[in-house]
C-alpha cells in the first residue's frame, strides 16, 4: 500500500502532504471502519518465480450496500499484461455476488490517466468533489 500512497503523493497537485503522512495503519483502519469489519476483499497478484507481491486490489461493501474498488495497484513492469483486468474482474464478481445498490471507484486527482482503464468496466466520472485545504 505504501507504493500506491507514494504514487498518489507524486501526482497530487494539492494534497501531497496528506498522502505523505498517511500510513498503512491509517488506511487499514479506514477500510475496516467503512466495511463494518465484514465485507472486505483483498486479491493479490504474486510473481510465481520469486513469490514477490506485484499487485493487489482491495474492494469493500459498506453498510449502505455500496460496492467500491478501494484500491488497485500493479508494479510498473507488470502493467498491460492483463493482471489488472483479472484483479478488477475478481473484485467486481464478488461485489455483484453481494447484490450492492451501486458500485463506485474514487480516483485521486492527478491519477486521471487511469480513467480509460475504469471505463472498460463501465465506470464513468459523475461528480468532481472539491475539498478545502
Amino acid at each position: 500500500m505504501e507504493k500506491l500512497r507514494d504514487h498518489h503523493f507524486g501526482l497530487s497537485p494539492y494534497f501531497a502532504d496528506e498522502y505523505e503522512k498517511f500510513t498503512f495503519e491509517d488506511r487499514k483502519k479506514e477500510l475496516l471502519n467503512k466495511s463494518g469489519g465484514n465485507l472486505l476483499k483483498i486479491d493479490i497478484a504474486v510473481y510465481e518465480d520469486t513469490q514477490w507481491l506485484i499487485g493487489y486490489c482491495i474492494s469493500s461493501i459498506s453498510a449502505g450496500l455500496v460496492g467500491e474498488i478501494d484500491s488497485i495497484y500493479l508494479e510498473d513492469n507488470y502493467r498491460s499484461l492483463g493482471i489488472g483486468n483479472e484483479l478488477m474482474n475478481r473484485a467486481l464478481q464478488w461485489i455483484d455476488k453481494n447484490r450492492v445498490k451501486f458500485k463506485r471507484i474514487v480516483v485521486a486527482m492527478g491519477n486521471e490517466d487511469l480513467l480509460p482503464f475504469y471505463e472498460r468496466y463501465n465506470f464513468f466520472p459523475r461528480h468532481l468533489v472539491l475539498e478545502q485545504k
